[in-house]
C-alpha cells in the first residue's frame, strides 16, 4: 500500500536556521548534536561566550502544542549540564542522548525539542527573530521523512530580482523532486539531498509555493513552504474619522488601523488569511507614514476572527492594543470554562505571542434602563477596595456580583476594584498590564463585568476601576514594536518609541515607563479613559502611581520626585478635563503622595487623592501615642478647599492592622493585652469609629471589617516573606461566623451609614484633637453636633470630652443618653473604648453577632481542612499564634498544648461549651504558669464529644 504524508514546518518568520542538528532527522532515541547560530534569530547572543541551552520537549502529554515538558537547565546559573561548546563563527554546540538527557518516562512520545539560549545570568536570551521559542522536530524510529532545509520556514519575504537557493533532504534514499508553484524544477533519483534555485523575476509579485516531494517506493512524503515576493507599499490616507484599532463599517466589513511610525510594511494576518501572509491583506500606509490601514470585507456576521499585525522583515507578531479580547497562549489554558465559557482557542502552531479577537455584528449588551441610580457625592464616599482574585475563590465577576448583599449591608457605596485590564499571567494584582481595552479573562467575560456594574448601580454602589497607565509590561504591542532586547539589563524601548521612555524617569518604576508628554501617549491614554466609562458605565478611576506622570528626571531622588511639578500638574489637568468631557461627575482619584502644595492644586481642581494614614492608625491600634496623630486625614488640615482626600488606614499596599496588633501591640497591661486576638478585634472597632466618620471620603481594604489577621507578606506555606507580597492570600469568608469578627463587621456598617445617611458627617465645620492618647473629633452642623471619642491607651483615662453645649447627648452604639450640665466634667474611657455622641438621637445600630445573610447569598468557603484545626502564623512569632477551627455542631471542647515528649504544657480550653461554627483563639506561647516555652515543635490537641483533631505548631523563638 502506498502512503502519502504531508509535512508543514511551523517556523515563523525565520529566513535562516537558528538551529541545525546532527543527524538531520533526529529520533527520540538518538544521540543528537544541537548547533546554535547566535547570529540568527533575534541575534541577542552574537559575540557571547559561554552560552547555555535552556531546553525541554513537546510530548504526547503536553497540554498545548507549545507547552514544554521535562525542562533542563537552571535559569540564571552556570549550569554545566546545558553548557554549550563554542565552535567558531558565533556557533555553539551541545551533544546528548535524548531520552537520558531529558529523563523521559517510559511511554513518552516526543514530537519536538524546544529551545531558547542564554548567557550565564539569563539577562540575554537567544530566540527566533520574532521572540518566540525555537522548536526542532523529532521523528519516530524508522520513519521516512523529508524537509526543506533552504529556505527554512514559512512566511518568507523576498524581493523582486532575488535568487532563492533551495535545498531539500530525506531521511533515506529515494526519488526527490522540488516544485515551485506546482512546476518541477529539479529531480534526483536514489538520493538523500537535492538542490535548485530560482529568480523571483520569473515569478513576479505575490504569493508563491516551494514544495519537496520524496518517495522511497512505498511511502511519499512532502514538505512545503510559501513565500511572498513583496510588492511596493500603497500610499493612501484612510477614510475620514477612522480611529486606531477596529473600525466596524457594517456587520461584515471593517477597517483595521495601526499606529506604527517608521515601519517598512505591515500585514494583517489572521483567520481570514489562514494565518499566512497574503498580498490581499498587505496594509496601506498614509502619506505621513505613521498609520497603516486596510479594509476587510466579506466577513461572516457574529463570527469571531483571530488576528495579529506582522511587521517588517522580522515579521514581528503583535496583537491589536485596541481590541477588547486577547488570547494568551501561555495562560489561557488555565482559565476554567466556568469562568470564561466558550473561549475561542488560541491558533497554536500558526503564530506566537498574544492574539487579538474581533467580531463584526456582535450583539450589544442590553443595559437595564429602568435602574434609577445616582452617583454618590464625593464627600459621602465609603469605598471598599477589593482584589477579585483574593475576595472569592472562583475569581469571577459572576460570583462577585453575588457578594453585593454582603457589601450593601456593610454600608459602603463604592467598590474600588484592583486592575482588571488584561495583564501578564493569571495570578496577579493587575499592575502589570499589557492590553488596556480588554477585560482579563481570568475574571470572566466583558459582559459579566457589565452585569456586575449594572447590579452595583441597582444597589446604589459606584464602581471605581484601578488602572496602571504610569507603565506597561513587555507583551504590550506598543513596547514590542519599538524594543531593543539587548539594551539595558532586560532590554528596553528604543529611542524612537512613540509612547515609552527608554528608561524610567522617576523612582519606584516598574515595567516600562510611559512618556506622558508624548502626544501619542496622551491620545492613547485618553482613549482608554474614555472607553471604560462609555462601554462599561464605570463611575471613575483610581490612577496607580500618578506621581510618575512626568518627564522630569528624578530617578534615585524621592524628595525631588515629591516636589511641586507644574508639568505633572498640567498633564493631570489635561487628563481630568478629558474624563469630565465624557462624564462630568466621574471620579478622578490619584495615588499621588507628592508634596502638599502640588496635591492642593490637584484637589482644588476637582481631583481626589489618596490619603494614607497607616502609620498613625497603626500606632493607635497598637496602643502607643508616638506618631499616632492622624489629623492629616482632614482635607482642611492640608489647606484644601474641598473634601477631596480619601482617607484610609490600610490599602492593598500596607500591612493589616490586626496583624500589626497581634505581633507588635502594647502588652504592658495583661488585662488589656493588644496582642490577644479579641482585644485586637475590639480595638479595630475603635479604629473604624475614629476614621470613617471624619468628613470626606474614606476607604478600607477587603476583609478589614472582619479583622483579617494575615500579613501582606503571607506565603502559601504559612511563612512570612516579602517575596510573597502579591501572592494569593487565604479567603476567609468563614470569619463572619466568628462572634467578634461579626461584631466588627456590624461596627463598620454602623459608622459607614453615619457618613452616607447624615449630613453632619459631611460638614465643613469640624475639628480634630487627635495628638494624644485620647482622640477627640468634633463635628458641627445645623442638623446635629457630634463628638467622637476614643482611648487608644491600654489603661483607663479620665478626661474632659469637649461637649460644646449642655443638654442631652446620645451615645450612638449603646443608645444611652448623657445629660451634660458641666462642660468641664470628666468622663472615663476604658482601654480601647470608643464612643460617638450626637445631639440628635439616632436609631440604634444592630450590633448583634449574627449577620443577616444566608450562606447561599454569598460564597462562604471554609479555608479550614477537615477536621478543621489550623494556626496562623505557623511557625508562630514571639507574640503567639491564632488558633481556629470549625464545629459542625455544638460541643464541649478541650484545647491543649503538648510537647513532643507527651507532656501537657498548657490548657487553653477545658470542656468549654461552644456553639457550632468557626472558633478563634490565641496562644501566646506560654505554659500554664505564664512562662514562655522554649523554641521547638508542639502538638495542639482538640477533643470533644463530636470532634477530635491534632495539629503541629513550630515555635521558633521565646
Amino acid at each position: 500500500m502506498r502512503k502519502i504524508l504531508f509535512v508543514c514546518l511551523a517556523g515563523i518568520g525565520v529566513h535562516a536556521q537558528v538551529i541545525t542538528t546532527i543527524p538531520v532527522f533526529p529520533t527520540q532515541n538518538d544521540t543528537v548534536t544541537i548547533i546554535y547560530d547566535a547570529t540568527q534569530g533575534n541575534g541577542a547572543l552574537a559575540g557571547f561566550v559561554p552560552i547555555y541551552a535552556h531546553t525541554g520537549v513537546i510530548t504526547n502529554t503536553s497540554p498545548t502544542p507549545t507547552s514544554w515538558m521535562h525542562v533542563q537547565g537552571n535559569w540564571g546559573t552556570a549550569d554545566p549540564k546545558v553548557l554549550m561548546t563554542p565552535i567558531g563563527n558565533n556557533k555553539h554546540q551541545i551533544t546528548y542522548h535524548i531520552p537520558t538527557f531529558y529523563n523521559l518516562p517510559t511511554g513518552t512520545i516526543v514530537h519536538k525539542m524546544a529551545f531558547v539560549f542564554r548567557n550565564a545570568s539569563g539577562t540575554r536570551v537567544g530566540r527566533n527573530a520574532d521572540g518566540s521559542d525555537i522548536f526542532v522536530d523529532v521523528y519516530q524510529p524508522g520513519q521516512f521523512a523529508a524537509k526543506l532545509i533552504k529556505p527554512f520556514g514559512n512566511h518568507q519575504i523576498r524581493q523582486i530580482n532575488q535568487v532563492i537557493e533551495i535545498e531539500g533532504a530525506s531521511s533515506d534514499f529515494g526519488t526527490l523532486s522540488i516544485k515551485v508553484n506546482g512546476t518541477t524544477i529539479s529531480q534526483q533519483t536514489n538520493a538523500k539531498t537535492i538542490t535548485a534555485s530560482i529568480n523571483t523575476n520569473l515569478l513576479g509579485f505575490g504569493k508563491h509555493y516551494i514544495s519537496l516531494e520524496a518517495s522511497n517506493g512505498s511511502t511519499t512524503v512532502h514538505d512545503s513552504i510559501y513565500f511572498i515576493v513583496q510588492p511596493p507599499v500603497s500610499v493612501q490616507n484612510p477614510p475620514a474619522n477612522i480611529k486606531y484599532g477596529i473600525n466596524y463599517l457594517n456587520d461584515s466589513s471593517l477597517i483595521l488601523c495601526l499606529h506604527a511610525p517608521n515601519k517598512q510594511f505591515v500585514y494583517a494576518v489572521g483567520d481570514w488569511s489562514d494565518w499566512e501572509l497574503d498580498p490581499k491583506y498587505f496594509m496601506k500606509k498614509n502619506q505621513n507614514g505613521d498609520i497603516w490601514w486596510i479594509q476587510i470585507n466579506g466577513l461572516t456576521p457574529k463570527q469571531q476572527y483571530r488576528y495579529q499585525y506582522w511587521i517588517d522583515s522580522t515579521l514581528l507578531q503583535v496583537g491589536d492594543v485596541y481590541a477588547d479580547l486577547q488570547l494568551d497562549p501561555w495562560n489561557d489554558p488555565f482559565i476554567p470554562p466556568t469562568v470564561y465559557p466558550n473561549l475561542i482557542g488560541y491558533p497554536y502552531g500558526k503564530t506566537s505571542h498574544v492574539v487579538s479577537v474581533l467580531q463584526p455584528g456582535e450583539e450589544p449588551y442590553q443595559w437595564d434602563t429602568t435602574i434609577s441610580y445616582q452617583r454618590p457625592p464625593k464627600e459621602k464616599l465609603v469605598i471598599y477596595e477589593l482584589l477579585v482574585r483574593d475576595f472569592i475563590h472562583s475569581h469571577n465577576f459572576k460570583s462577585l456580583k453575588d457578594t453585593l448583599p454582603y457589601l450593601k449591608e456593610l454600608g459602603i457605596n463604592a467598590v474600588k476594584i484592583m486592575p482588571i485590564m488584561e495583564f501578564e499571567g493569571n495570578e496577579s494584582w493587575g499592575y502589570n498590564p499589557m492590553f488596556y481595552f480588554a477585560v482579563d479573562k481570568y475574571y470572566g467575560t466583558k459582559n459579566d463585568f457589565k452585569r456586575f456594574v449594572e447590579e452595583c448601580h441597582r444597589n446604589g454602589i459606584a464602581v471605581i476601576l484601578d488602572i496602571a497607565l504610569n507603565h506597561s509590561f513587555g507583551q504590550n504591542p506598543q513596547v514590542r514594536m519599538y524594543f531593543n532586547p539587548n539594551a539595558g539589563q532586560f532590554g528596553q524601548p528604543t529611542p524612537d518609541n512613540p509612547w515609552f521612555n527608554e528608561t524610567d524617569r522617576h523612582p519606584f518604576g516598574v515595567g516600562y515607563d510611559y512618556n506622558h508628554e508624548s502626544p501619542h501617549t496622551r491620545q492613547f491614554s485618553k482613549r482608554v479613559m474614555e472607553y471604560w466609562i462609555r462601554e462599561f458605565k464605570i463611575d471613575g478611576y483610581r490612577f496607580d502611581l500618578s506621581k510618575g506622570f512626568t518627564q522630569n528626571f528624578t530617578l534615585g531622588n524621592i524628595a525631588a520626585w515629591n516636589q511641586y511639578d507644574q508639568s505633572r500638574i498640567n498633564i493631570w489637568l489635561d487628563y481630568s478635563s478629558h474624563i469630565w468631557s465624557v462624564d462630568s461627575t466621574a471620579y478622578v482619584i490619584l495615588e499621588h503622595f507628592a508634596d502638599n502644595d502640588e496635591e492642593t492644586v490637584l484637589a482644588n481642581n476637582g481631583m481626589m487623592l489618596w490619603g494614607m494614614m497607616h502609620e498613625q492608625y497603626k500606632q493607635s491600634i497598637l496602643g502607643f501615642q508616638s506618631n499616632s496623630n492622624f489629623s492629616w486625614v482632614s482635607h482642611q488640615a492640608r489647606g484644601w478647599n474641598h473634601p477631596h482626600l480619601i482617607g484610609y488606614a490600610v490599602s492593598h499596599d500596607e500591612e493589616r492592622l490586626v496583624y500589626e496588633a497581634l505581633n507588635f501591640g502594647n502588652t504592658s497591661n495583661q488585662a488589656h493585652n493588644v496582642r490577644e486576638l479579641n482585644t485586637a478585634l475590639k480595638r479595630s472597632e475603635m479604629i473604624a469609629a475614629l476614621l470613617i466618620p471624619i468628613p470626606g471620603p474614606k476607604m478600607w481594604w477587603q476583609f478589614d471589617e472582619l479583622g483579617y489577621p494575615y500579613s501582606i507578606n503571607y506565603c502559601s506555606n504559612g511563612t512570612i516573606s516579602p517575596n510573597c507580597r502579591t501572592d494569593r492570600k487565604p479567603i476567609r469568608w468563614d470569619y463572619i461566623q466568628v462572634t467578634n469578627s461579626a461584631r466588627l463587621y456590624k461596627v463598620y456598617a454602623a459608622v459607614s451609614k453615619l457618613k452616607t445617611q447624615y449630613p453632619a458627617f459631611s460638614t465643613n465645620n469640624f475639628n480634630l484633637d487627635v495628638g494624644g492618647l485620647i482622640k477627640r473629633i468634633f463635628l458641627y452642623h445645623p442638623t446635629m453636633d457630634v463628638v467622637i471619642l476614643g482611648n487608644i491607651h491600654v489603661q483607663p483615662i479620665s478626661f474632659v470630652p469637649g461637649f460644646n453645649k449642655t443638654g442631652t447627648w446620645y451615645e450612638y452604639f449603646t443608645s444611652t443618653s448623657l445629660n451634660v450640665t458641666d462642660l468641664n466634667a470628666q468622663i472615663t474611657l476604658q482601654p480601647g473604648e470608643y464612643r460617638i455622641y450626637t445631639t440628635l438621637q439616632l436609631p440604634a445600630p444592630d450590633l448583634s453577632p449574627v449577620i443577616p445573610l444566608s450562606t447561599d447569598e454569598i460564597e462562604i468557603t471554609r479555608f479550614l481542612d477537615d477536621p478543621g484545626l489550623r494556626t496562623y502564623p505557623n511557625p508562630m512569632t514571639s507574640a503567639g499564634t491564632s488558633i481556629d477551627f470549625y464545629l459542625s455542631l455544638p460541643d464541649e471542647i478541650t484545647l491543649e498544648i503538648y510537647d513532643l515528649g507527651g507532656r501537657k504544657v498548657h490548657t487553653l480550653l477545658k470542656g468549654e461549651k461552644l456553639e457550632a461554627g468557626n472558633q478563634l483563639y490565641w496562644w501566646n506561647g506560654a505554659d500554664d504558669s505564664g512562662a514562655k516555652l522554649r523554641p521547638g515543635l508542639y502538638i495542639l490537641k482538640l477533643s470533644g464529644k463530636h470532634h477530635s483533631a491534632t495539629y503541629r505548631i513550630n515555635k521558633l523563638t521565646r
